[in-house]
């Protein structure tokens, strides 16, 4: 049997390495992001065994420096699958950006940038304020309104995780808003994106 000496013994080649997966991309707030790594020789053919030493260090949110979590093959975060390639849990609570780095032995394999989306609108988390208008300059439109004048408020929709949704594109239909006193009234509410 012929023997390709270049590609012997078979063992893991870092740079041919293959990682994939939309975790690396974007994600939810509170959902597990998934992504894979796959292994290669030399001459670019697929592991079937596992054993690797993979780390994945995960910095973030970069906006306050929250913390920074490493993870190794062995414990929860990394399964090796046992035929050379490697899949990879995370999940975070805080929505931003979030630095990824993986390493192949001591060998940087990639970094990535993705990005963590607010999860679903959690109306106890929301909340109302008053909006700064021109008409009625220091006046708490909340505590105090003016019979005839139109008035505005504003919702700020949050996550269950305490995450500001600062896009549009929710269903606002759902948002049920009631003013109380002499008389029920019920409010219009519209995205404002």
């Amino acid at each position: 049997v012929w023997d390709d000496a270049t590609c012997s013994p078979y063992e893991t080649y870092w740079p041919h390495t293959e990682i994939a997966g939309n975790a690396l991309e974007e994600t939810i707030a509170g959902e597990c992001a998934t992504f894979t790594i796959t292994t290669r020789d030399k001459c670019g053919r697929k592991r079937t065994s596992g054993g690797d030493e993979i780390r994945v260090k995960i910095v973030g949110p970069l906006h306050l420096h929250y913390q920074v979590l490493e993870f190794t093959v062995g414990d929860n975060n990394i399964k090796d699958n046992g035929d050379g390639s490697y899949t990879v849990h995370y999940k975070q609570t805080i929505s931003g950006y979030y630095y990824i780095s993986i390493y192949g032995g001591d060998a940087l394999l990639a970094e990535h940038k993705p990005f963590v989306h607010p999860a679903a609108i959690d109306l106890s988390n929301s909340f109302v304020y008053d909006d700064a208008d021109d008409f009625l300059m220091d006046a708490d439109e909340l505590a105090h309104t003016q019979a005839g004048v139109p008035n505005t408020f504003l919702i700020q929709a949050v996550d269950r995780f305490g995450n500001l949704i600062t896009t549009g594109g929710e269903d606002v239909e759902a948002i049920d808003v009631l003013f109380e006193g002499p008389y029920t009234l019920h409010g219009t509410v519209r995205d404002l994106g």
